[in-house]
């Protein structure tokens, strides 16, 4: 995720021209084994004005992901940002009980770096 993160950070993302399938591209690249990246998992990057005005909300719309609830927006040279990835794993057996789902019958996961962006030409 960190690597991910310096991208954007770096202004490396920026810089390309990069959309947002150029960037979930490069963190598919980097999940590997049991996910299902192309089509399960949802990168969502935001621009603050401040790190206390950040406020996350799973992107989630009647216990499934909710596309429409990401963006993509890299910022620019000084920008705070939030990058958080979204992952709905299924859930196929409780474990004595103990449901760990909260989705449906899946357990969203998720990983988040927060940063400003630095200085780039």
């Amino acid at each position: 995720m960190t690597d991910l993160a310096r991208l954007i950070m770096t202004g490396q993302a920026q810089t390309a021209d990069g959309a947002s399938e150029d960037f979930k591209n490069a963190v598919c690249t980097q999940v590997y084994g049991l996910f299902d990246c192309a089509v399960q998992m949802y990168v969502d990057v935001k621009t603050y004005t401040s790190f206390a005005a950040i406020t996350q909300t799973p992107p989630v719309t009647n216990g499934q992901l909710d596309p429409l609830k990401v963006s993509y927006s890299p910022g620019g040279v000084g920008d705070i940002e939030v990058v958080t990835l979204y992952y709905a794993w299924p859930i196929y057996v409780s474990l004595l009980g103990n449901n760990l789902a909260d989705m449906g019958s899946n357990r969203l996961l998720v990983a988040t770096a927060v940063f400003r962006n630095e200085p780039y030409q």
